[in-house]
């Protein structure tokens, strides 16, 4: 399964017409990592947000980490933080897709191009 990012989500979110366009011709299920639907619900500024965010998050299936994924998260992810400033949620995203088998779906290629064995792919500028 293809697993959306964050940044994708909320060019969803805005209505951006290329995220839109996109999505509408995309025919392969997607779904969202758990810690992206988090990340989501933190940047919510108010309750229209919140309700809007949640409308949003239920049309897809979640994914989440197996406990051997949040160990290698620990042990391989996190000290990319130093050298190639990888972001918590960020290694957390890597290890739900990796661990699952999916293809994370991201504008930022520059936030998970060092996290080995990590299937991507960008679906517009």
């Amino acid at each position: 399964m293809r697993l959306m990012d964050t940044a994708i989500c909320i060019d969803l979110l805005r209505g951006y017409p290329k995220a839109l366009l996109w999505h509408s011709s995309s025919a392969e299920p997607m779904g969202l990592p758990g810690f992206v639907c988090i990340e989501l619900i933190i940047g919510c500024r108010n309750s229209l947000e919140l309700e809007k965010c949640q409308k949003f998050i239920h049309l897809y299936p979640i994914g989440w980490p197996l406990p051997a994924d949040l160990n290698l998260t620990i042990t391989s992810y996190a000290p990319l933080k130093l050298s190639h400033g990888i972001g918590g949620f960020d290694a957390l995203i890597a290890a739900t897709v990796i661990g699952g088998g999916h293809i994370l779906i991201t504008r930022n290629i520059k936030h998970f191009q060092a996290i080995p064995g990590l299937a991507v792919e960008t679906p517009y500028e």
